[in-house]
């Protein structure tokens, strides 16, 4: 009974926004990355109210007009489209939790701000780029993690399955998992790579990686510039108001999830059945598999010019 009156009592309250953002933080069983993004978002909406408001903001503070000029703020401080567009989010469902512990709020104007997000721009490894990296003399810690990323890259596992594979996985002519995300089961030849990362490991204990993924990515970016991964790519981004572009060497966008992107656009190349991969990368759909593959049009020629098509003489 008591906790069904304070519900009531609370349907009559109002709650300062910041204050309730930072009470989900410190009560929060959510990663540490996860209690960071939400103090920084209390920090966003702050900074919002005291420079642009000039006056508080409560649980149901956001109308319509509050909404559109929260996220023209967030627009103002330069941040990329996608960063908009999770604070964005990021604010309505905590929005949506408060109302759940019985709150006044508004959340429905805010959810329906859309904010246009760039195309993904990521890049994938050739096989001849994956080779080169490969073939470098490296120091055993930063070997390992070449290796990881490597097998990661002939198998279109994300890096949640391919950074915990173990010998386990790895039956005669197959890797087989389990993935963490989907819970589906799933089976790969094992690439002649990734034959040869075993061999010269001498077994399987160079997949026994217990550092983050931050380390990961760092140290994959240094290895990719060492095998002089060094094309120019240029990047169209939506930085607050503007659409800019920035040029990078392609070894500086190197990551973890490149491997995946790798494996899933270098199996297209060979000519592998759209069907076949997507059941290694869990795509439901060709659209959402098309967007995710990185195919430039010199490389689309190039494919398209070993069909039959291309090669009837009538």
């Amino acid at each position: 009974m008591a906790k069904i009156m304070n519900f009531f009592k609370k349907e009559e309250e109002r709650k300062l926004v910041v204050e309730y953002i930072y009470e989900c933080a410190n009560n929060s069983r959510h990663s540490l990355a996860h209690k960071r993004a939400l103090r920084n978002l209390a920090r966003k909406v702050q900074g919002f109210a005291d420079d642009v408001l000039h006056t508080e903001l409560f649980t149901d503070s956001f109308t319509e007009v509050i909404s559109n000029e929260f996220v023209h703020y967030l627009k103002s401080l330069g941040l990329l489209s996608t960063t908009v567009e999770v604070t964005k989010d990021r604010l309505c469902t905590i929005l949506r939790k408060a109302a759940k512990e019985g709150y006044k709020t508004i959340s429905e104007e805010l959810s329906l701000i859309r904010v246009k997000i760039d195309e993904p721009q990521a890049i994938y490894l050739s096989i001849q780029e994956i080779r080169k990296i490969l073939d470098l003399k490296l120091q055993k810690e930063i070997s390992q993690i070449r290796d990881i990323f490597v097998v990661g890259c002939c198998t279109g596992f994300r890096i949640s399955d391919y950074k915990t594979l173990s010998e386990d996985n790895f039956t005669v002519g197959y890797i087989s998992k389990k993935t963490i995300k989907t819970g589906e089961n799933v089976i790969i030849p094992i690439h002649p790579f990734v034959h040869e990362i075993i061999e010269r490991n001498n077994g399987y204990d160079f997949l026994k990686y217990k550092k983050s993924v931050q380390n990961f990515n760092k140290v994959v970016k240094t290895i990719a510039k060492k095998a002089k991964i060094n094309d120019d790519v240029l990047i169209e981004r939506t930085v607050g108001f503007k659409v800019v572009k920035i040029k990078y060497k392609k070894w500086e966008l190197v990551s973890s999830h490149t491997a995946r992107r790798s494996a899933a656009t270098n199996m297209y190349l060979a000519g592998i059945q759209v069907a076949n991969i997507m059941l290694i990368t869990g795509h439901r759909t060709e659209t959402a598999f098309f967007r995710y593959i990185r195919i430039g049009k010199s490389e689309n020629a190039k494919t398209l010019a070993e069909h039959p098509f291309f090669k009837t003489n009538v």
